[in-house]
């Protein structure tokens, strides 16, 4: 007799990843002295250095406000900075002309 598997009790929907093909570095003020590496889904593509950024940070994971200070940081320099603190995070929003 064969058994019955499921991976869940629960009905889930297929949610489709936004494609992130950017990586840019955050400031938070919260943070003074550090700034961390975000992906940037394609759809708030371009970010300038200076635009306002809403994105996950802290322990919770709270949405915060901070300042984007570099883009285009490369696959390989990103991969040296994330090694050393962990996980990445995508941006959940981009304030224009800010």
């Amino acid at each position: 007799m064969s058994k019955y598997r499921t991976d869940s009790l629960f009905a889930s929907e297929e949610v489709e990843e936004p494609i992130c093909s950017h990586i840019v570095r955050v400031a938070f003020e919260s943070a003074a002295d550090m700034e961390f590496d975000y992906l940037v889904p394609n759809e708030f593509w371009p970010i300038e250095v200076g635009q306002r950024v809403e994105a996950p940070f802290g322990k919770k994971n709270k949405l915060e406000v901070g300042f984007c200070v570099e883009t285009d940081i490369s696959r390989r320099e990103h991969r040296e900075t994330q090694r050393k603190k962990g996980k990445i995070f995508k941006l959940k929003k981009s304030f224009q002309g800010s």
